[in-house]
C-alpha cells in the first residue's frame, strides 16, 4: 500500500477531553472542552501559537490545544469515531480533502459564515471540493548550491538536460514523499509535454537523468545532501529554502522555474461533528493581518488576498499567480496509475 492510499490508525492525542454522542450522532460538548486543533511541529507549530492560536483564544476565551502530528494521523482519528471527532480543525492536503470529504464525515464551507473567505480566491476553496479551503501554500521548484552552481538553470526544461549532461548531481524525492505526485511527477511532466494520461516524457527523463541523481525521502534529507556535498541541486519548496538560507547558509537559493512553481496548499478542513468554533478558527487562519505575522515566520505564501507582505519576507514569498495550481481532482484520480508504472519502468 503506498503512502497515497495509506491511513494509519493512532490513539486520539493525550489530554484531548473526551465527548459523549447523542443518538441522534450530534456531539455534546463539555463547556470547558478545549478547540482542538492540528499542527505540524517545530517552526510551524510556534507559528500557529503565536499567531491564529493566540489571537482566537484572547477574541473568543475558548482554549485551543494542538495536536501535533500530520494528516494521516488525523484523518484516521476522524474516520475511527466521526460522531464524536477527537480532532476539530485538520491540516491536509487538497487532495485529500477531495477523498475525504466524499466520505460524509466533513462540513462544507457553503454551509458556514466565514467573513474572511471574500477575500481568498475562489479557486482555493474549488481544489478541495468545498470541503475546506487552502489558507497558505508553498512553492515547489529548485533549490540550488550557489557555489557549486553558478549558473543555475532557468527552467524545468533546462534543469532536465543539464542534468542529464551531467554538470552536477540533482536530488529528487522518492515516491513515498507526499507531494512526488505533484511536485516532481506532475510539474516536470506538464513542463515536458505530457498529460495526466500520458507521463511518458517524464519517465524518459527520469531514466537519461538516472546516472546523476541522488534521491531524498523527507525535508530534511534535502538540506543533508547538499549540505555534504552529495548534491548540487535539486526539487525541493521555497519556504524550507528559504528558512534553510537565513539560518546562516546564504549558499542555498530557490528558483522559481519558467514554467512556474507548483504552488502546493495546506488545506483547513473541519469534521461534521466537531467542535461548535471549529470554523470561526478557520476564519482566524484566514484573517490577512495574522497570516502576515504567519508569514513572516514559516516563509510560506498565504492566501489572503489583502495580505501585506512583511518587509523580511516580501522580497522571497512565492506568490501563487507566479506559480502553477495544481489540477488536484485530474491528479487524485490518476495518481495509483503513475505509482504503477513508476514502480514498474523505473524501479528506484
Amino acid at each position: 500500500m503506498t503512502q497515497f492510499s495509506r491511513r494509519i490508525f493512532l490513539k486520539t492525542t493525550a489530554g484531548v477531553v473526551a465527548v459523549a454522542a447523542t443518538g441522534a450522532g450530534r456531539a455534546v460538548f463539555a463547556a470547558d472542552r478545549p478547540l482542538i486543533v492540528g499542527s505540524y511541529a517545530g517552526t510551524f507549530e510556534e507559528a500557529m501559537k503565536s499567531t491564529f492560536v493566540q489571537k482566537f483564544v484572547a477574541d473568543t476565551g475558548v482554549p485551543v490545544e494542538l495536536s501535533i502530528g500530520g494528516p494521516s494521523q488525523w484523518l484516521s482519528q476522524v474516520d475511527a469515531n466521526p460522531d464524536s471527532p477527537p480532532v476539530d480543525v485538520i491540516l491536509t492536503s487538497p487532495r485529500d480533502a477531495l477523498s475525504e470529504g466524499a466520505t460524509g464525515n466533513y462540513g462544507k464551507i457553503s454551509d458556514h459564515d466565514l467573513p474572511n473567505l471574500a477575500d481568498v480566491d475562489p479557486r482555493f476553496v474549488d481544489i478541495c471540493g468545498g470541503y475546506g479551503v487552502a489558507f497558505d501554500y508553498g512553492g515547489g521548484g529548485l533549490a540550488v548550491n550557489t557555489n557549486a552552481v553558478k549558473n543555475p538553470p532557468k527552467s524545468i526544461k533546462e534543469f532536465v538536460q543539464r542534468t542529464i549532461d551531467g554538470e552536477w548531481v540533482a536530488a529528487l524525492p522518492t515516491l513515498s514523499w507526499q507531494a512526488t505526485p505533484t511536485d516532481l511527477i506532475w510539474a516536470f511532466n506538464d513542463a515536458l509535454g505530457g498529460t495526466v494520461d500520458d507521463i511518458s516524457p517524464f519517465i524518459d527523463a527520469m531514466k537519461a537523468m538516472k546516472p546523476n541523481l541522488v534521491f531524498w525521502t523527507g525535508l530534511p534529507d534535502f538540506l543533508t545532501l547538499m549540505q555534504s556535498g552529495e548534491a548540487d541541486i535539486g526539487v525541493y519548496t521555497d519556504g524550507r529554502t528559504w528558512a534553510f538560507n537565513r539560518a546562516g547558509n546564504p549558499w542555498l537559493q530557490f528558483i522559481n522555474p519558467e514554467e512556474g512553481a507548483v504552488i502546493e496548499c495546506i488545506a483547513a478542513m473541519v469534521p461534521a461533528h466537531a467542535h461548535p468554533k471549529a470554523w470561526d478558527f478557520v476564519n482566524y487562519m484566514l484573517d490577512p493581518v495574522l497570516q502576515g505575522q504567519f508569514a513572516a515566520i514559516t516563509y510560506y505564501g498565504m492566501t489572503n488576498s489583502k495580505i501585506v507582505y512583511p518587509d523580511s519576507v516580501k522580497d522571497i514569498v512565492t506568490r501563487w499567480q507566479q506559480g502553477r495550481l495544481v489540477p488536484t481532482e485530474e491528479i487524485a484520480a490518476v495518481t495509483p496509475k503513475w505509482v504503477e508504472t513508476w514502480n514498474r519502468e523505473l524501479g528506484f
